[in-house]
């Protein structure tokens, strides 16, 4: 073989290798419901995705697949006013990435990554009476200062607010970025995308649209410290995650089509 042609070869391999290498590095997970009474529970599908023990909160019971005529198959997240309290105060059942999730599910240190996903709360849903949180979505840090999450979609009474705090020990640093009266959204499929360059200078955006693609809340879209000091990775939590109180009513809301990736 002519050396010319050797070369070319060689520089046609280097080339398909450096490829397979950046496909290598993108990665999308979707993780969906594949129906009640048919394929697996709900539980054994997010402990295939996400590992072991994916769920904070009841290890059974508590979340459901359900169908729907908007998305087809849906989970349903529930928390009755009887359920168990954390620390005397809350209650949660939350689906969550985290040590034991597969590598590339949890963000490290300048790495992006888009989560997408489809949520509803019940038609008969009461919103939480003032001063008494109630999060659907939780953008958290695991390792040191991890105990106030990151980024957060999070009901104040009728209003749906997105919260940032880069600060993950007290909300002292806590900004709404964005806000909606959530009052006309019961029994409304919405759909939020979250894109995030997970660095002290790194990058935010978010969007929450209704399935036909108008906007339900101000889109949100700018550089922003997007890490927590002290954490090993950053993850996200869905579900429900209230604050309680004597007269609460059980809680129900249905997600569909989650979607992790990373660029």
């Amino acid at each position: 073989m002519k050396k010319k042609s050797v070369t070319l070869l060689m520089l046609t391999m280097m080339f398909g290798l450096m490829s397979t290498v950046v496909s290598a590095a993108s990665f999308t997970l979707t993780v969906n419901a594949d129906g009640p009474n048919y394929g697996k529970d709900a539980y054994q599908i997010f402990k295939d995705h996400f590992g072991p023990k994916p769920v904070d909160g009841a290890a059974s019971d508590r979340i459901f697949e359900v169908n729907s005529p908007s998305v087809g198959h849906a989970f349903e997240f529930i928390v009755k006013n009887t359920d168990p309290l954390e620390n005397n105060t809350s209650q949660r059942n939350e689906v969550k990435v985290y040590n034991a999730s597969r590598a590339e599910l949890k963000a490290p240190k300048d790495s992006n990554y888009t989560y997408k996903w489809k949520f509803k709360l019940d038609e008969n849903f009461e919103f939480p009476k003032k001063a008494h949180f109630f999060a659907m979505f939780q953008y958290k840090a695991i390792g040191q200062n991890d105990d106030i999450p990151l980024l957060t979609f999070s009901l104040d009474q009728n209003v749906l607010k997105f919260y940032h705090n880069p600060k993950g020990t007290d909300n002292t640093q806590r900004k709404v970025l964005s806000q909606v009266d959530f009052t006309n959204y019961r029994d409304v499929w919405v759909e939020a995308t979250v894109t995030v360059v997970n660095s002290d200078h790194g990058f935010l955006s978010m969007t929450l649209k209704t399935l036909d693609g108008k906007d339900v809340m101000p889109p949100y879209s700018a550089n922003q410290d997007m890490w927590i000091d002290g954490a090993n990775i950053i993850r996200p939590k869905w579900g429900i995650y209230r604050k309680h109180y004597a007269e609460i009513k059980d809680a129900k809301i249905q997600f569909a089509n989650f979607q992790i990736s990373k660029h």
